[in-house]
């Protein structure tokens, strides 16, 4: 919960909240009163028991108030991300469904130290004169932030709330090109810039872009912090995803390029959109706060489009001119072939993995449904995406086996090329720590988490009939199913779910999309149907006969539903390799295929 649902739970218990920190205060017609934040005798702190104001306080000799969150923190003594704790633990709050869910561990980096040739900005100097003449910053605001000379660059120092060196960046004052040159301290906290100077328990920030923009919009008196990269990564949530929790008011203002936009569509998805608000520099002539402010707005003039952030309310319903220009492009331009690659180039452009679908794979038992889901993984994490694993029907420990084999091309691949996949795989895949069965309500909030929160774009549900639904329940079936085609909408992620075919007279004949087991919902709502089916001749070598060709093929992998691009529907056949558990498309022998660290996983050496 953030911190403004934490709020709420604490004002509906105002009474026991007082009592708990002030047991030596005293109620006044309905209110709790104290001698101050400290808990000395006398009635100058009040705190509302009842009504609308519930949970809101004031002391009347100092000025303080706020919330109860904000009484946790002025008693206390400590920040708000403390404090927010601290209310969980008086609450009983927890995250009940997050343990099932295997989260990384981000590494807790060593201080760093500045560099030597570090020193202070001197008046006059090309530093100051970039800074001040150029950029239009104010001294104040340097000396505020520490900001120092480094060599012909200016150096940024990410500071935490005590003032520890954490991280640090340099900006060349020389450009080649027209591009920064940007150096950066190694290792560190990769979190956001400028909690040292953020005002004491603020409940609101502006998420920048940029450290140029982050000093402009604190020069304005508002609550700042930027991103450490651009746009280039999204890491710094997982690092602060704890010491965000303490704002209820996000406003994310990114670059209004198309990478910032794109970027604050991110943000806001994982961060909340309830508590998120958002701002578009461009439509006041500038695509950041310090591009306004060179081309001569005021301060306060900042101040006033930062007000004007929209919050992300739901837009259901929109004119009919919104769609015309897409509308356009598909016919005239034809369907587009974006989306990711399956492992096999014989599909080509045919089939692609596209943002807020919903695939459903079937296979008869047997067939390498599982083992082939995993490689079309590995393929997609190679190409950027985030994987989560929900494989009720296997160990996490036997899905990463037969995942590693299909990385390294190996039966039985060494300590070192399981370490190096092992390091490849963080912050790519997470494993739902489930075995046997899960509601879907559950399941649902844990890969809800796993988005928020990591990022995941890709989730494997392995399978229907593990999520606490009945074969005969054919209503709870459809409504599961259409809770999948709300979160891949509102996530763009893409669900992929296993659902098993009925059982068929042979074995030698594929199943369809008309033979996947349960309600006809299950197929009706998904955008991409996949079936596999493994011949059973090259399997089982039926009855002791010799096979006419061993060049055969294994399996079949047949799209049977397509809902968007061109509609393609067709297969490929297989070749399945027992060795690396993967399937070729071309039968054997398959290329030498050698494993890349950097890749992560498996590529074509080098001819030459």
């Amino acid at each position: 919960m953030d911190a403004k649902e934490i709020s709420q739970k604490l004002a509906q218990q105002a009474d026991n909240v007082a009592q708990y920190l002030y047991p030596n205060g005293k109620k006044v017609s309905g209110n709790w009163r104290i001698g101050g934040v400290d808990g000395e005798s006398g009635q100058s702190l009040s705190i509302c028991l009842t009504g609308p104001q519930a949970g809101q306080w004031k002391d009347f000799q100092s000025g303080e108030g706020g919330d109860l969150i904000d009484l946790f923190a002025a008693k206390n003594k400590t920040g708000l991300s403390e404090a927010l704790q601290h209310a969980k633990s008086f609450l009983g709050c927890k995250d009940s469904k997050v343990p099932l869910f295997v989260a990384p561990q981000i590494s807790k980096h060593a201080l760093v130290e500045y560099p030597k040739q570090i020193e202070a900005l001197k008046n006059e100097s090309p530093h100051k004169s970039y800074l001040i003449d150029s950029r239009k910053l104010s001294d104040e605001v340097l000396t505020r932030y520490q900001i120092k000379a480094c060599g012909n660059s200016v150096l940024f120092p990410y500071l935490s709330g005590k003032g520890e060196l954490l991280h640090w960046k340099t900006i060349g004052l020389d450009r080649e090109n027209g591009k920064k040159k940007i150096f950066t301290s190694k290792g560190g906290h990769q979190g956001l810039y400028g909690w040292h100077a953020l005002p004491t328990n603020t409940r609101q920030v502006i998420i920048c872009e940029g450290e140029m923009d982050c000093l402009t919009l604190a020069m304005a008196d508002l609550p700042v912090l930027s991103v450490p990269y651009g746009c280039q990564s999204l890491q710094w949530i997982d690092t602060e995803w704890e010491t965000l929790e303490q704002f209820d008011d996000v406003i994310v203002a990114l670059d209004g390029d198309d990478a910032g936009q794109n970027a604050m569509a991110s943000i806001v998805s994982r961060l909340g959109p309830h508590r998120c608000r958002t701002l578009n520099w461009s439509e006041w002539g500038g695509k950041d706060p310090n591009e306004l402010l060179q081309k001569g707005y005021g301060l306060d003039s900042i101040k006033a489009i930062v007000t004007e952030a929209k919050a992300q309310d739901p837009e259901n319903l929109k004119p009919v001119s919104d769609y015309q220009e897409a509308v356009i492009d598909q016919i005239v331009n034809g369907p587009t072939n974006d989306g990711l690659e399956l492992p096999w180039p014989m599909f080509g452009d045919k089939f692609r993995v596209r943002d807020s679908e919903l695939t459903i794979v079937t296979g008869r038992n047997g067939s390498g449904k599982s083992q082939m889901i995993g490689q079309i993984m590995h393929h997609l994490m190679t190409q950027g995406e985030r994987v989560c694993i929900a494989s009720m029907e296997m160990q996490p420990t036997k899905t990463l086996h037969r995942m590693i084999q299909q990385m390294t091309n190996q039966h039985q691949p060494d300590r070192e090329r399981i370490e190096q996949s092992f390091e490849w795989l963080t912050h790519k895949l997470w494993m739902v720590n489930v075995l046997g069965s899960i509601k879907g309500n559950e399941l649902l909030e844990v890969f809800t988490y796993a988005h928020r929160r990591h990022g995941v774009t890709q989730f494997v549900i392995d399978s229907l009939m593990r999520c606490g639904i009945r074969e005969d329940d054919y209503s709870g079936q459809n409504e599961f199913v259409q809770k999948l085609c709300d979160f891949k909408l509102q996530t763009k992620a893409h669900v992929w779910l296993v659902s098993h075919p009925r059982k068929g007279e042979s074995e030698s004949t594929a199943p369809t999309k008309l033979d996947v087991r349960g309600a006809s919902a299950i197929t009706d709502n998904a955008d991409n149907v996949m079936s596999l089916w493994r011949n059973p001749d090259k399997r089982e070598n039926l009855n002791g006969l010799e096979l006419k060709n061993h060049n055969d093929p294994d399996a079949r992998l047949t799209i049977g539903k397509q809902r968007n691009g061109d509609g393609w529907e067709g297969g490929c056949y297989l070749w399945f390799d027992a060795q690396s558990k993967r399937f070729n498309d071309t039968p054997p022998p398959v290329p030498s295929l050698s494993f890349s660290r950097q890749g992560g996983g498996l590529s074509i050496p080098d001819a030459s």
